[in-house]
């Protein structure tokens, strides 16, 4: 059975530690997906190692914050790559869009 032991254990109580895991969203999708990738290719290719699933935890958790810190570069070069692109408007002399730029800043 697929979904029994270590693998349910394993799922519910140690990939969703949040200390652990990783803290982007985009950083835990990639960090669930490797660990259940891992866990079949361990399976796959040594059979004689039941905790696979352990393992493949373990691996991910010290990569976790590398998964994060990529994740949240790429996010800030596509906000620099926005701004850089983005339509600066001119001033106006309407007095709300000068109250609503002096909140804004």
């Amino acid at each position: 059975m697929i979904c029994s032991g270590s693998l349910l254990f394993g799922a519910v109580f140690m990939v969703t530690d949040p200390v652990t895991s990783a803290w982007t969203e985009r950083g835990k999708w990639i960090y669930g997906f490797l660990i259940g990738f891992l866990s079949v290719m361990i399976r796959v290719f040594n059979p004689a190692y039941p905790e696979g699933v352990f393992l493949a935890i373990l691996l991910m958790n010290v990569f976790a914050p590398t998964i994060d810190h990529y994740v949240i570069r790429a996010n800030v070069r596509k906000r620099l790559k926005r701004f850089k692109t983005a339509t600066i408007y001119p001033q106006t002399t309407d007095d709300k869009a000068q109250e609503l730029k002096a909140e804004t800043v």
